[in-house]
């Protein structure tokens, strides 16, 4: 199922969902206030997904939540990060793909930080949320079938984040083969360049308060300090 979304709302949500989705550090989860406060003003079943979620994390203390994340998504297969590997799996095929990524970032006019695979599902979003450019989107619309496959797993699993990745795929258009096999080809590598390039890995939470909360969060809109994953 999709949720018609505004294009404000599809920021807060690409946002939110990049921020819960990466290792929650300290500083990472002292975000998560911010992140519940913005998904309130979401349509109902993407807030009760993100709600459902901080809720349980909550619960967790940090070395709990920093226990989970990791023996999830660092060490179970299926519940791998990483768009490109659910299409092309650990082959030679993945590197290709990982190059489309690359492009497609460049084309957009954004550049991604050397410290992280450009496939990361929480850097997409990222990028989803503060590009101007339709690749982001068409990125994640084109690897819908492995973000499904994810949720999926950690559905079977229990997990907490299943409710972060539910509300990812509930914000994706429903996707045709058409679009489907462009966003894993260089067709979808336009030659489209944002107002203003960037550096996929910039840190947001000032970007969500002010999209969330434009007129209280206009004072401390900041944009440029980098976002270090991990």
């Amino acid at each position: 199922m999709s949720i018609p979304l505004s294009p404000q709302d599809g920021v807060v949500a690409h946002m939110a969902a990049s921020i819960l989705l990466d290792y929650p550090t300290e500083e990472r989860r002292s975000r998560f206030g911010v992140v519940a406060a913005s998904v309130e003003r979401l349509p109902h079943p993407l807030r009760n997904a993100f709600e459902a979620f901080l809720a349980k994390a909550d619960a967790l203390s940090q070395q709990d939540l920093e226990a989970h994340f990791t023996g999830t998504f660092d060490l179970k297969r299926k519940c791998c990060p990483y768009l490109t590997y659910y299409a092309a799996g650990d082959t030679r095929k993945r590197g290709m793909a990982l190059v489309r990524f690359v492009e497609a970032y460049r084309a957009a006019g954004w550049e991604v930080a050397a410290d992280e695979l450009p496939d990361y599902l929480p850097m997409v979003l990222e990028f989803s949320a503060l590009s101007e450019s339709p690749i982001a989107q068409e990125l994640l619309a084109a690897h819908r079938d492995g973000i499904e496959v994810l949720r999926t797993a950690l559905e079977t699993i229990e997990s907490p984040y299943a409710h972060v990745v539910e509300a990812v795929s509930l914000s994706l258009p429903k996707i045709d083969d058409e679009t489907r096999r462009r966003g894993r080809s260089n067709q979808c590598i336009r030659c489209i360049r944002g107002k203003q390039g960037g550096r996929a890995g910039m840190n947001t939470v000032d970007i969500l308060l002010w999209v969330a909360f434009p007129y209280a969060a206009s004072a401390v809109f900041i944009l440029g300090h980098i976002y270090r994953y991990r």
